[in-house]
């Protein structure tokens, strides 16, 4: 298992997803836009660059670009799901419809 890679994202609004691409390879979240922000529903990786913390960078830039577009996320992803649990400071992003559903206090 390779070390943390630092990686550049990208929102690809023609494909629905945030990108990142690493040693020739794609990795993104996939999401649909809905009012008032997205459903993230899929998240991929591929194998070989597994465990360098890529999928971290994206679900790191997803949240700068709601907060940027004062925009939520329903989390469908469940790889992105339980890193926003994780991750107390990206609940602000967190549709309120979602948020029982993690475990994240309601305000």
């Amino acid at each position: 298992m390779a070390g943390p890679t630092t990686v550049t994202v990208r929102d690809n609004p023609e494909a629905r997803r945030f990108e990142a691409e690493v040693d020739g390879r794609i990795a993104f979240a996939a999401y649909n836009r809905i009012a008032g922000g997205i459903v993230l529903a899929h998240t991929e990786v591929p194998r070989e660059l597994e465990g360098r913390g890529i999928a971290s960078q994206l679900f790191q830039a997803v949240v700068a670009s709601l907060r940027a577009a004062d925009q939520k996320v329903m989390p469908v992803c469940p790889v992105f799901a339980l890193w926003l649990k994780k991750h107390a400071e990206a609940h602000d992003v967190v549709h309120p419809s979602y948020r029982s559903a993690l475990g994240i206090p309601t305000d």
